[in-house]
């Protein structure tokens, strides 16, 4: 394929995604797409990603992150910062997972990614406040283990699995950010609440979160904003796992993301499960 041929199909793809979502553009209410990434892997979180994109956005190359390079998504990640109108992290960490199953742990996840869309209340974090792909490994960098990956969460409220607050409008003050009443996000456009919002998430069925739901077989390949949030959720927990390769070294983090290759059993193996380990999913 030449690369007139690629740059022609990634265009058809980006026409496709949009078109989908314009379908949900109705009674004043725009799309705001969802997915999580670590539903499979033996160690480290589940994360999900909420993303309202501006209504005009167009950046070629958005697809299900799994179609995408890692340098490919490293980039997008940047491009779906600048614009959206607001994005929203949940992270359901290894413990949590073993204690209600992996399925709840991921609807706890996407509660969370909501909520953190539509509030600036940070519940874990630094005061890092998340710009660019380079911003969010400088905020990882300076994690703790236990802040990184919440050991300690006493409870399950979704307001305790957020991560720190992604503005994608960079031209705000970080005062100005964080004057709310946290029933919202500021956004490069003005403010955005659960009642202007349809959510289409990707597979999963999620109930009870306040605003219009639907749950989209392969989403990540039909809808813009699901697409968008899937690269969000795959670059945060990907960097996470790289962190996590500093703090348990010999398991492979860095390359197997917490899956469960050979070299990551070997290193069971040898050390045995570490604290980041999922203790139902180790066999």
């Amino acid at each position: 394929m030449t690369k007139q041929e690629r740059e022609e199909k990634r265009r058809k793809k980006l026409q496709s995604l949009l078109a989908f979502d314009k379908e949900y553009y109705i009674g004043g209410k725009i799309p705001a797409g969802m997915d999580e990434v670590g539903r499979g892997p033996i160690a480290g979180p589940v994360v999900s990603a909420c993303v309202c994109m501006k209504a005009d956005s167009e950046i070629l190359g958005i697809d299900d992150s799994k179609k995408v390079t890692k340098a490919g998504r490293i980039k997008l990640f940047d491009k779906i910062i600048e614009d959206a109108r607001a994005i929203g992290i949940g992270i359901v960490p290894h413990n949590i997972i073993d204690r209600i199953n992996i399925l709840n742990a991921t609807k706890l996840a996407m509660r969370a990614a909501l909520y953190d869309m539509l509030s600036v209340k940070r519940a874990v974090g630094s005061s890092g406040i998340i710009l660019s792909y380079e911003s969010l490994v400088n905020t990882l960098s300076v994690f703790e283990s236990d802040a990184l990956f919440l050991l300690n969460v006493s409870s399950l409220s979704h307001e305790k699995f957020t991560l720190s607050r992604i503005i994608p409008n960079t031209e705000k003050t970080h005062d100005d950010r964080n004057r709310d009443d946290g029933n919202s996000a500021k956004c490069s456009d003005g403010v955005l609440n659960k009642d202007e919002i349809t959510l289409l998430v990707d597979a999963v069925k999620l109930d009870d979160v306040g605003t219009p739901v639907h749950s989209i077989i392969r989403g990540d390949e039909k809808s813009y904003s699901i697409a968008a949030s899937s690269i969000v959720a795959k670059v945060i927990r990907d960097e996470m796992m790289k962190k996590a390769d500093e703090m348990y070294p010999g398991y492979d983090f860095k390359s197997n993301k917490g899956y469960g290759t050979k070299r990551h059993y070997e290193g069971i193996k040898l050390y045995g499960i570490s604290d980041i380990h999922r203790k139902t999913f180790v066999k």
